[in-house]
């Protein structure tokens, strides 16, 4: 256990069994007299097992009761800190996606901006939608017969798409 954790039962004079080890040699002494005398042993998953020896059982009771509050308290921090420190971490990453997101949006749209013969028409929605058959229908109907040619086909249809505009 902690030293901070002992140091409270130390200080608190009801639970002290140790005042006289206080007075005479400090209160570091006092608190490695009373870890000699507590044992953790663990007991399974996030279970301890906390034993405390003393000449009065009430006394034996009480300490064996704080300390179970001090370690409940202290890995409830532990917790708390853990699970603070994992949403930060999300929200960092969930910031930088954002971010590249963002940059990725921009430099399409100035592609875009750059390119119209890429961009999709907003009439016709990126999904097509009701008479996206009729729409294809018509299209095709208007692109000029390539003879073979695929970069000459390439250009054709590019030139057809930004004339329907």
């Amino acid at each position: 256990m902690a030293r901070s954790s002992l140091v409270e039962i130390i200080r608190d004079p009801k639970l002290n069994p140790y005042p006289d080890i206080v007075e005479s040699d400090g209160e570091d002494a006092a608190v490695e007299e009373l870890r000699g005398s507590i044992n953790f042993a663990p007991r399974g998953a996030n279970t301890f097992v906390i034993t405390y020896k003393d000449t009065k059982a009430t006394r034996a009771r009480d300490i064996t009761a704080r300390l179970t509050e001090l370690l409940v308290a202290k890995e409830g921090a532990l917790r708390l800190e853990q699970a603070e420190t994992t949403a930060n971490f999300a929200e960092k990453l969930r910031g930088e996606a954002l971010d590249v997101l963002k940059r990725n949006q921009n430099e399409l749209n100035q592609f875009l901006a750059d390119h119209p013969e890429f961009a999709i028409d907003a009439s016709q929605g990126a999904s097509g939608g009701e008479g996206a058959s009729i729409r294809a229908a018509q299209e095709k109907s208007n692109r000029p017969r390539a003879t073979g040619d695929s970069a000459l086909q390439i250009l054709e249809r590019q030139k057809a798409r930004i004339k329907a505009r």
